[in-house]
């Protein structure tokens, strides 16, 4: 799995002007022969909390926090593909499924070849929370 990140640049300048922010992310699963079949799609909040930043994973609950914007977001990031990654190798594809759902998490048909990871799906999907 990779991480696939196309809006870094983008999120950079946000962060120096917003204290609080929302990024919508995909994690595509690579199943033992290489393809996909659905892509997962998460929300990830950001928001800055005096000298440092936060973040979290609105649906799995996964949060972390760091001095930096970058920092935090690479961390939360890494953090929410390991809990997917490791909950797909306990459980069985149907219980898989089933935590999904059970968390809110929207699955969408996904039919890229070589995209397996995290990525962001698109800079439009960043939403300024507060001023």
């Amino acid at each position: 799995m990779a991480l696939i990140d196309g809006t870094a640049k983008d999120l950079q300048m946000w962060s120096k002007y917003a204290y609080a922010m929302r990024e919508r992310i995909l994690f595509v699963p690579e199943y033992g022969s290489g393809n996909t079949h659905h892509a997962i799609v998460l929300t990830c909040s950001y928001a800055e909390e005096g000298d440092s930043w936060t973040g979290e994973c609105v649906e799995l609950g996964t949060a972390t926090f760091a001095d930096t914007f970058e920092e935090m977001r690479l961390e939360l990031h890494e953090a929410v593909e390991l809990q997917l990654v490791e909950i797909a190798h306990l459980l069985s594809p149907q219980d898989y499924f089933e935590y999904l759902v059970e968390h809110e998490v929207a699955i969408v048909p996904w039919d890229a070849p070589g995209a397996a990871g995290l990525t962001n799906t698109t800079e439009g999907m960043v939403e300024r929370i507060g001023a």
